[in-house]
């Protein structure tokens, strides 16, 4: 199993009055990192009961409709709220007022219970989480770095090392640095989906991210956000694959797609809102140039 570094953050408040939100794109290992979880409390704890439900599986769903409903769900089945409980909810964006949901078991069982969640849409995560200021600490989950994908690929543990330790920097990379540069191409020909990193075969590794991209285009694009001109949204994403690092002209590209520029804002939003592609704003000290200047992809 790859070893995430953030597992030992996250970790370090469980058992703390707050709600635990781990926010990041499909796939890179919130559900992994869920089950990590579980198993750590479940070895630290074993008579605390954990609960765990997915939000967007049916089966679940009537556990989720009120905080009523989910109570009467752990009063049956785990002994709450006599018993302390923690409640593992992945995907939980798809709950309907999904942040009124969280605010109110939080504080109606403050003490007797911590909600650790998931999602996969910053949008929708940070419309839900208005209610939740104060109560839940954030998260995010990327997908593997290449340390972590370095250090799965050698089972070693390498820490990273201070630049100003330029000797050890230099030694480490003469005693590795034929490893690091195969693993480093492999990167960065596949990307750090665990799933992929985890997969041997190339033509696998191909067909598990045509497999992501099509999930993420039905269900977070065509589904969850409505969103109705799938073909510009297509052409959109190919135009900023192709212009990685260069600047983004929006009303070339709106012309380019034949999208209106209103339109094309809406779906860089939503890009950037589901974790495929980062904006960098340009470096100016006035505040205002910054904000308005092309930023870069």
């Amino acid at each position: 199993m790859i070893k995430r570094e953030i597992l030992p953050q996250i970790l370090h408040w469980v058992g703390k009055e707050k709600i635990l939100i781990l926010k990041g794109a499909r796939q890179v290992g919130k559900t992994t990192l869920l089950q990590q979880i579980i198993a750590e409390i479940n070895k630290t704890k074993p008579s605390v009961p954990t609960v765990y439900l997915r939000a967007d599986d049916t089966g679940n769903s009537q556990y989720l409709q009120s905080t009523a409903t989910l109570e009467e769900y752990l009063k049956r089945n785990h002994g709450f709220p006599s018993r302390f409980a923690y409640v593992f909810i992945d995907e939980f964006q798809t709950i309907p007022n999904a942040g009124l949901f969280l605010k109110n078991i939080f504080d109606a069982h403050k003490g007797r219970l911590q909600l650790i969640v998931s999602g996969s849409s910053s949008l929708e995560i940070t419309k839900n989480t208005e209610f939740l200021t104060g109560r839940s600490i954030d998260f995010d989950i990327s997908r593997i770095s290449f340390r972590e994908y370095f250090n799965y690929e050698n089972e070693s543990d390498i820490q990273a090392i201070p630049l100003s330790r330029f000797d050890e920097v230099a030694l480490f990379y003469k005693t590795y640095s034929g490893s690091m540069d195969l693993r480093f191409r492999e990167y960065l020909a596949f990307g750090g989906y665990p799933e992929v990193i985890t997969t041997v075969e190339h033509e696998d590794k191909k067909t598990i991210l045509e497999s992501i991209i099509k999930t993420y285009i039905e269900k977070d694009i065509a589904g969850f956000l409505n969103i109705e001109n799938i073909t510009g949204f297509n052409n959109l994403i190919r135009i900023l694959a192709d212009q990685i690092g260069n600047l983004v002209n929006l009303s070339e590209i709106s012309t380019t797609t034949t999208l209106s520029r209103n339109t094309a804002e809406k779906y860089l939003d939503v890009l950037v809102g589901t974790y495929v592609f980062n904006l960098i704003t340009p470096f100016y000290r006035n505040i205002r140039s910054e904000l308005t200047k092309m930023p870069k992809v």
